[in-house]
């Protein structure tokens, strides 16, 4: 839907154009429009990344390929799913630059069909690596991060004063 109405946009009517937006402020259409360029370039740069890190085992069918090795670096260090973390920044990208009412009413289509998606991968995942994928998957968003794993690698000195059997005594006797 997302690339027919990108592609049909610049024949359509200019009055189903002009219904279809948003807002007819100059100003806030600007500046949705100036939001949309990062979130966009996020999504692509994420797109890009998660790509090239799962490399060879990507496929457009879900299946794991001969000699599968399970891939948890990268941003598959932080989410599970970030191709289709990827595919939603793009979404959303397009559609504050775009500002369409009629884009506006698929996000509940699209993620419902990517976690579908996710969900029959993860059932693959889990027959192919057993209690290694379970561990992963406990440890990671599926689409979004999990606070505590982004707390961790941001705030590691905060994770340690609260790890059980830390002593801030001892660890300043120890410097």
């Amino acid at each position: 839907m997302w690339i027919i109405y990108v592609v049909w946009l610049p024949v359509a009517p200019a009055q189903l154009v002009k219904w279809d937006t948003w807002s007819q402020s100059h100003w806030i259409s600007d500046f949705l429009g100036w939001i949309a360029v990062p979130v966009r370039g996020a999504g692509l740069w994420l797109f890009w990344y998660s790509h090239h890190t799962i490399g060879r085992y990507w496929s457009i069918q879900v299946r794991l390929k001969q000699a599968h090795q399970l891939v948890t670096d990268g941003p598959y260090y932080y989410v599970r799913h970030p191709l289709y973390t990827a595919l939603f920044l793009g979404y959303l990208g397009t559609l504050l630059a775009l500002q369409s009412w009629v884009l506006a009413a698929w996000p509940p289509v699209f993620a419902a069909s990517y976690l579908l998606f996710a969900k029959e991968e993860e059932s693959v995942m889990e027959r192919g690596f057993g209690e290694a994928y379970r561990a992963y998957r406990r440890q990671t968003g599926m689409f979004v991060p999990k606070w505590k794993r982004i707390r961790a690698d941001v705030f590691p000195a905060a994770t340690q004063l609260r790890e059980p059997g830390f002593n801030a005594e001892r660890a300043r006797d120890d410097d």
